[in-house]
């Protein structure tokens, strides 16, 4: 794996200036990661909301959003905060989302993307991380347990995008 970008990026709080730029780069990496199994009408559907979806995201003071640069091009966003499981405890930080442009996927983005979620999780004295991925979203299931997360047995069905799908969930220890 190479990290050309790695180095380079910048990450900062998202705020309402960035939910154009960030609406792109999230639509280009959901039609990526998501082709195959979430059907076209779906996948229109969620591309068109995304820019409107944005605004609403990063006008509220709660916004966890990071919004990741490369030499001052937005190519991703991640969020994370409190764990939003009721079945784990408060020592777990919950990773909402990680998407990056796939023209910047596969270059060490998302390994320094996930290991500033990390250092952020410990400094608040959190003692694991929490995801959820879909099942059929093979790529980032790949990329999570090279990252040393594992799937933790929990999972369930959820009704989206006109399918049944079966999010999974994965945790690491810090």
């Amino acid at each position: 794996m190479s990290n050309e970008f790695a180095n380079s990026l910048e990450i900062r709080k998202a705020t309402i200036d960035d939910a154009d730029a960030l609406a792109q780069a999230h639509i280009r990496s959901w039609r990526a990661s998501h082709a195959g199994y979430v059907p076209a009408k779906a996948v229109a559907e969620f591309c068109a909301n995304r820019p409107r979806r944005w605004q609403v995201n990063l006008s509220r003071e709660d916004s966890t959003t990071r919004a990741v640069l490369l030499e001052g091009k937005i190519v991703g966003h991640f969020s994370f905060g409190p764990c939003r499981d009721d079945s784990l405890d408060d020592s777990y930080c919950h990773l909402y989302s990680i998407y990056i442009d796939p023209d910047f996927q596969r270059r060490g983005v998302g390994r320094r993307l996930m290991a500033y979620a990390e250092a952020q999780a410990r400094e608040q004295g959190k003692a694991a991380m929490v995801l959820k991925v879909f099942e059929k979203n093979e790529a980032s299931r790949r990329f999570y347990e090279a990252c040393g997360y594992r799937r933790d047995g929990r999972g369930r069905m959820r009704n989206d995008y006109g399918r049944r799908l079966r999010v999974l969930r994965y945790v690491k220890e810090l």
